[in-house]
């Protein structure tokens, strides 16, 4: 079997990041962002080594990478796969079969018509579905912004109360016990921390649900209105995978001139964004360095890559509450 094996997985020789490591962030970003599906195999090892001109070796070391942070599963025989998370739906779908048959069987012995057992039904639905979704979440990310990002719209879309927490502060706050977390129906992150929230709160009985983030439509707008070969600055801390970001934009816009900041945290950063701001007026970058970039260059077009919930996350999410 072929596997089509995305662009942006291409890894940047040039770089002294080591290439596994490379290959392994540009992967995983890949997968947090929803573009490889639960349960999908990777490429197998010699193929991707072929399609990437590297070496089996870094291929395997990525994919060991990988495995080590919880986002894939190497198995004899079977490939490298996704992580699907588990769930014996086939159980539980059998025992609610059983038990409404039971009910309507119980209902006709009694001589209820049928449009009355429809009726009750829809109102045991109704309020169910009201009950369930009732409740608050608590939301987990790394920066203060994301809490304005992201929040409403998890709030709007499910209906529920959102509280929010920095991901430092979230060992410190459920200390030795879980009674704090009792207030919550679950806990949401997006799938950049999912592995790292879920560790954390395995002691605890709570549900912990992930979900993609996403380029809203506007900015994807905005950039195919870009002139051709247009200057874009990518603006990126230094634990991100700053050459998967750049085939980010390359990916909707092969015509465009990309330089690359990383930055690091010290004082050294301001210059090197003030010397991008010479050349280029279009910057890309993640949170919270916009608030950077908007003091050191106002005249400038500055794009987050994330900042909307994706739609359909947004729904399985909803549907894995109303389960709870």
């Amino acid at each position: 079997m072929q596997y089509n094996i995305p662009q942006v997985w291409h890894v940047n020789k040039n770089l002294p990041t080591p290439l596994f490591k490379q290959l392994a962030d540009n992967i995983k970003w890949s997968i947090c962002l929803g573009n490889m599906d639960n349960g999908g195999n990777l490429p197998p090892v010699r193929q991707m080594a072929k399609e990437l001109e590297l070496s089996v070796e870094t291929i395997r070391a990525a994919y060991k990478l990988l495995e080590e942070m919880g986002l894939v599963i190497t198995r004899p025989n079977h490939g490298t796969k996704v992580v699907q998370e588990y769930r014996d739906k086939t159980r539980a779908n059998q025992w609610g079969q059983d038990g409404i048959a039971e009910f309507i069987t119980q209902c006709l012995a009694k001589g209820l018509p049928t449009e009355r057992i429809r009726e009750l039904f829809e109102d045991a639905l109704d309020k169910t579905l009201a009950q369930n979704i009732a409740g608050k979440i608590l939301f987990i990310e790394c920066d203060i912004q994301d809490r304005d990002i992201y929040c409403p719209q998890l709030g709007e879309h499910l209906g529920m109360t959102t509280d929010y927490m920095l991901l430092s502060d979230l060992e410190e706050y459920i200390g030795e016990n879980d009674n704090r977390l009792k207030n919550y129906k679950a806990v949401v992150t997006t799938y950049f921390h999912y592995a790292k929230v879920l560790q954390i709160l395995q002691p605890f009985n709570i549900p912990v649900y992930g979900v993609v983030v996403e380029l809203s439509k506007k900015t994807l707008t905005d950039i195919h209105h870009l002139p051709p070969a247009a200057k874009v600055g990518v603006v990126v801390k230094a634990t991100h995978s700053i050459q998967y970001l750049m085939n980010c934009v390359q990916c909707f816009r092969e015509d465009l001139d990309i330089r690359p900041v990383v930055l690091n945290g010290t004082k050294e950063d301001e210059q090197q964004i003030k010397n991008l701001a010479g050349w280029a007026k279009n910057f890309f970058t993640v949170h919270p360095h916009e608030i950077v970039l908007h003091d050191l260059c106002p005249e400038a077009n500055i794009y987050t890559f994330f900042e909307q919930i994706n739609a359909q996350s947004l729904g399985v999410l909803r549907e894995s509450l109303k389960c709870l």
